[in-house]
């Protein structure tokens, strides 16, 4: 059976290992799913300490959705800082889920993943506030995996141009 894939849209398999590349071992993915969890659950508590200690001295994060960079020395404990100080914040629990990671040295591995976060409301309500996808350099450290780059967005329109006919129709 013939490939539907024409190789037209080469960007929508960005991420995934192709012919030399390689996947982590299972206990390393392990360990990096871990990172992503301790992660999550260190900005949705607040806990500044526990994010920063994530992330190697050398890192950058880069919040496209509101247009910020947070840079080394400190871009962990910066970043972990901006978002427990903003009121609109508390509430927020993320998901980070279906990764795709190829390992692009002994100790160096790119992470693809989506993510969604909801916000709880004092009242009871809640929303889902946010759906992107992160792009992340991690790397194997004498503490464990660490963040070296993480950029995250919003799911954008231009994400669909697999689907010329959606995206030419602009449905929602």
């Amino acid at each position: 059976m013939g490939s539907v894939d024409d190789g037209a849209h080469a960007s929508a398999r960005d991420g995934l290992p192709s012919r030399g590349e390689r996947r982590p071992a299972a206990d390393d993915r392990l360990a990096i799913e871990e990172l992503f969890s301790r992660y999550a659950w260190g900005v949705d508590t607040g806990d500044v300490s526990a994010v920063a200690e994530l992330f190697v001295e050398e890192a950058v994060i880069e919040d496209t959705v509101a247009g910020k960079l947070f840079r080394p020395p400190h871009a962990g404990r910066d970043f972990a800082r901006y978002f427990r100080g903003r009121a609109v914040f508390p509430g927020r629990q993320h998901w980070v889920g279906q990764a795709l990671m190829t390992m692009t040295g002994v100790d160096t591995c790119r992470v693809r993943s989506f993510g969604m976060a909801s916000h709880l409301y004092a009242t009871g309500a809640n929303y889902l506030t946010y759906l992107g996808s992160y792009d992340d350099q991690v790397v194997r450290t004498s503490a464990g995996w660490r963040f070296r780059e993480r950029r995250y967005g919003s799911w954008q329109r231009d994400t669909f141009a697999g689907y010329s006919a959606v995206a030419k129709e602009g449905s929602a």
